[in-house]
């Protein structure tokens, strides 16, 4: 992997439960666990059918030198917008991770 390639910053947010002072109940948010430089590939889009109405789904690629502890629960934030991440890929040396993410647009 060439470093000059990682020219874009994205931030990596993992979730978190927070118990609610007031009721004692837990809500599901995300704190930041990662900041980094990837190289951006934005792979096709689609439309497709949710909740009755038109969503945009757009796939992206984020190649970040390997880090361990990122899974498929976390989420990826590129330019203001967030994108689930859906597959982890390492190369056999473990110098490299591709995140193949999913942005749903309404």
């Amino acid at each position: 992997m060439r470093g000059g390639a990682l020219r874009s910053k994205i931030v990596i947010y993992e979730r978190t439960d927070v118990r609610n002072s007031d009721y004692g109940s837990t809500e599901e948010t995300f704190a930041e666990y990662l900041t980094t430089r990837a190289e951006v590939r934005f792979m096709s889009g689609n439309e497709v059918l949710q909740n009755e109405t038109i969503a945009n789904v757009s796939t992206a690629t984020f190649i970040i030198r390997y880090r361990a502890g990122i899974d498929e629960k976390m989420e990826v934030e590129y330019n203001s917008d967030r994108y689930n991440i859906k597959v982890i890929e390492e190369n056999t040396r473990k110098t490299m991770l591709k995140l193949t993410c999913q942005k749903i647009v309404n």
